[in-house]
C-alpha cells in the first residue's frame, strides 16, 4: 500500500519522496514546488527560515 501511494503522488503531485527523506530535503523541494503560488518576498522569507533552520 505505502508503495502504491509513493507512485500516485509522483504522478499525480509530481514528489518523489519515501520515508527516508530528511526534513531539510523535504522542505527544500516543497518550497520550489510552492514558488509560483507566493509572493517573492514571501519566497525570500520562507527561504532564510529554511536556511536558518537547516544549519542548526
Amino acid at each position: 500500500m505505502a508503495e502504491a501511494e509513493r507512485i500516485e503522488k509522483k504522478f499525480k503531485y509530481g514528489v518523489e519522496e519515501s520515508d527516508q527523506t530528511h526534513f531539510e530535503q523535504y522542505a527544500e523541494n516543497w518550497l520550489k514546488r510552492q514558488e509560483p503560488f507566493f509572493k517573492a518576498t514571501t519566497y525570500a522569507g520562507y527561504k532564510r527560515n529554511l536556511d536558518i533552520v537547516s544549519t542548526r
